[in-house]
């Protein structure tokens, strides 16, 4: 591909390009997709770009390499590199140097600092200002964290968009000139990437890294006169995982007395969300629990205590190593029976009415407690990971097909992982190789390290379902009418659909 080429205007109109989290298995996912933009010459047709987690990391590689004036073929490079990194790991080893302590999500900051070149949000907007050429056009990068405390979206937006680079309505900056310029890249990608029970909050401005005074900040409810003196941001999967909700606040196609500029022509949303939710199963009871889970919580507790009693008993008595194992013994009996005492007493503190659950939980069975524990654990895991995602999900995608109709082209993970039902082109019928490649990218964890196996097959299964959004896409858009008008009002572009099925039979062949 000639990736300077061409001055004609875009075939599929300005895109909007979002790409979505899910850790590597995302970034993996989106080179893929974007393989498949460059390929067809989509890539520099790309002029604004919104990320969430996973997908802000290779979206901060692209910007980068943009501006360094890369190839496509450098980019890859580029974030094949920064997926061979275990980002967990690298900041897990940074965590005991300093003298203060830091949080994890600050540590994770300063390796996307090493691997990000130390960039700032300034630089790199009057960079995309000045920028003409290279892989895409890009104007606007939006960067989407969640606004912990109010379940707002926090965007780093650069360059700006009007007056508001930075934040949400609730949040206030002083000054208000000048201080999102300050920001680290690696910050904003930290704070859109640091996902629950991973990371802890990453609050704004005090765990952010300033090269000057770093600007006061509060924010207020819509219905609270309480405000918060600094910002906790967390992964922006919470809010919007496929970071469409940004992109819809830029479309003004739907007004055209407003801004023309900001017409999309493509909301091109490469996803990484699974199809449908994990089966919920209740806990399993295993057979170790058969006898010993008939065990009411007294008697664990009086085990307890009597075993510590026996071993400290021995350990102050004893010589050489049984007295030195007799105290490691009594040692952990003990903490199981201050875990048990300190249950009690917590459980009988929360009680908002008076009942003595103490004495309920004590003449409890241990099977039955495991099971009460268990059972909770688990439905908040799974409120967290897949209901409420899920949820934001099937919203984001009905507003924005309300809002964009016959523009929205989502390319998903799932796409090619069976056969499909009914065979209506040859978009449906994808090679045994591509639905193997398609179910296996689907078991990819959303960590944040992959085996180079792992990466193969993710970026090709978004390769290949780029290239299947697109294909049914193109069909629907020729099958709709013969005035082409009535599906989007603009010319049927013949030549890319044909580049796009060209591509599709050497995948498949």
């Amino acid at each position: 591909m000639d990736e300077a080429a061409g001055s004609s205007a875009p075939e599929l109109g300005p895109i909007a390009l979002a790409l979505s989290g899910g850790g590597y298995r995302a970034a993996a996912f989106h080179l893929g997709t974007m393989k498949a933009l460059a390929e067809l010459d989509l890539l520099r047709d790309v002029r604004w770009l919104s990320t969430a987690s996973g997908g802000s990391i290779i979206g901060a590689r692209w910007v980068l390499s943009l501006l360094a004036g890369h190839t496509f073929a450098e980019f890859e490079a580029a974030m094949d590199a920064i997926l061979r990194r275990n980002i967990i790991a690298a900041a897990l080893d940074r965590l005991h140097r300093g003298s203060r302590p830091v949080s994890l999500s600050q540590r994770a900051a300063e390796v996307y600092d090493d691997l990000f070149e130390g960039q700032r949000l300034g630089a790199l907007a009057a960079g995309l200002k000045s920028h003409t050429g290279g892989m895409a056009r890009l104007e606007h990068v939006i960067i989407n964290a969640t606004h912990f405390s109010l379940g707002y979206g926090f965007r780093f937006t650069f360059p700006p968009r009007g007056n508001a680079p930075l934040g949400n309505r609730a949040a206030k900056f002083e000054p208000t000139d000048g201080a999102w310029q300050d920001i680290r890249l690696a910050d904003a990608v930290a704070a859109s990437a640091c996902f629950p029970a991973g990371f802890e909050p990453l609050h704004f401005p005090d765990d952010f890294s300033w090269s000057g005074a770093p600007p006061r900040v509060w924010a207020r409810g819509l219905d609270s006169n309480e405000e918060e003196q600094t910002v906790p941001l967390m992964d922006g999967g919470i809010f919007d995982n496929q970071a469409i909700d940004a992109l819809l606040l830029i479309d003004d196609a739907s007004d055209s007395t407003r801004r023309p500029d900001d017409d999309i022509g493509v909301l091109f949303c490469s996803d990484t969300d699974q199809k449908h939710m994990p089966f919920y199963a209740r806990p399993r009871c295993h057979a170790f629990w058969h006898f010993l889970g008939r065990v009411p919580l007294w008697a664990l507790a009086m085990a307890a205590a009597a075993v510590t009693a026996a071993l400290a008993c021995w350990a102050r008595t004893g010589t050489g190593r049984p007295a030195v194992l007799a105290a490691v013994g009594a040692t952990l009996a003990g903490m199981l029976l201050a875990a048990i005492v300190g249950l009690l007493v917590v459980a009988q503190i929360k009680v908002p009415f008076r009942y003595w659950l103490a004495g309920k939980l004590l003449r409890t069975p241990l099977r039955d407690l495991w099971h009460l524990a268990i059972a909770r654990v688990r439905s908040v895991l799974a409120l967290t990971s897949s209901v409420f995602m899920y949820r934001v999900r099937a919203l984001g995608y009905n507003v924005a097909r309300l809002r964009m109709r016959h523009r929205v082209v989502p390319s998903q993970i799932y796409d090619y992982d069976h056969p499909k039902p009914r065979v209506a082109t040859p978009f449906d019928t994808p090679s045994e190789a591509v639905r193997t490649r398609a179910a296996r990218a689907r078991k990819v964890r959303t960590q944040l390290w992959m085996s180079a196996e792992e990466r193969e097959v993710v970026v090709q299964a978004g390769y290949a379902a780029a290239l299947g959004a697109l294909g049914h896409y193109l069909r629907r858009w020729q099958k709709a009418s013969p005035d082409a008008r009535s599906f989007r009002d603009m010319p049927y572009p013949t030549a890319l659909a044909a580049r796009v099925e060209a591509l599709w039979k050497r995948l498949n062949g």
